[in-house]
C-alpha cells in the first residue's frame, strides 16, 4: 500500500486526470480480455479502461492510442499492449521480428514522461498525449526521442528543476 503525504486528499485518487498514484499501484487489469478491444473495420478500435472508452487506430506496422497519457500504470499499459499486439503485431525496428508488449510499454511510458514534463501550450505536449507505437521509436528513451525531434540537447538539470517544482506544488510546499 502506498502512503500519501499528509494533506493529500483521497480525491486525487478518484480524479479522471492521471496522478502519481496510478504509476505505482498494481493496476486494475488482469488480462487482455479486461479491456474489451473491439473494431468494426480492423483499423479503428475501441477499448475500455477504468470505465472510459479509448480510441486506438491500427495502420500497417503501427498502433496509435489516443489520449494515452490518461493511462499511467505500467502493468495495465503492458496488458493493453498485449491485447493490441495479439490483434495486430507491430514489427520491430529491423522489420524481421515483432515488438514485445514490454518494449511497447516502455515507449508509452516515455510519451507519458514527455506529456507530464512539457508546459501547457507546447506543441510537443500535444503530440505526446497520443502514443504512436511504431518500429522507429522502439527502445528509444524520452531523451533520444526529444533530441531527434527537436535537434536540441536535453538539459537534465532543467528537467530536474521542473520535477522538483511540480512535486512541491503537488505537496503544497
Amino acid at each position: 500500500m502506498i502512503m500519501l503525504p499528509s494533506g493529500v486528499s483521497g480525491s486525487l485518487l478518484e480524479s479522471d486526470e492521471p496522478s502519481l498514484y496510478g504509476v505505482f499501484n498494481g493496476g486494475i487489469l488482469s488480462s487482455p480480455d479486461d479491456i474489451n478491444l473491439r473494431s468494426g473495420d480492423g483499423v479503428n478500435y475501441l477499448f475500455t479502461y477504468n470505465g472510459l472508452d479509448f480510441n486506438a487506430e491500427y495502420t500497417y506496422s503501427s498502433w496509435k492510442v489516443y489520449n494515452s497519457y490518461r493511462i499511467v500504470n505500467s502493468n495495465d499499459i503492458e496488458i493493453i499492449c498485449t491485447a493490441l499486439s495479439n490483434e495486430h503485431p507491430v514489427p520491430d525496428r529491423d522489420y524481421i521480428s515483432y515488438r514485445t508488449p514490454a518494449d511497447m510499454t516502455f515507449e508509452w511510458m516515455q510519451h507519458n514522461i514527455a506529456y507530464n514534463q512539457l508546459p501547457e501550450g507546447n506543441h510537443w505536449k500535444y503530440d505526446a498525449q497520443n502514443v504512436d507505437l511504431d518500429p522507429q521509436d522502439q527502445g528509444r528513451s524520452f531523451q533520444e526521442i526529444y533530441e531527434s525531434r527537436t535537434g536540441n540537447k536535453l538539459d537534465i538539470l532543467e528537467i530536474r528543476d521542473m520535477i522538483i517544482e511540480r512535486i512541491r506544488a503537488f505537496l503544497g510546499l
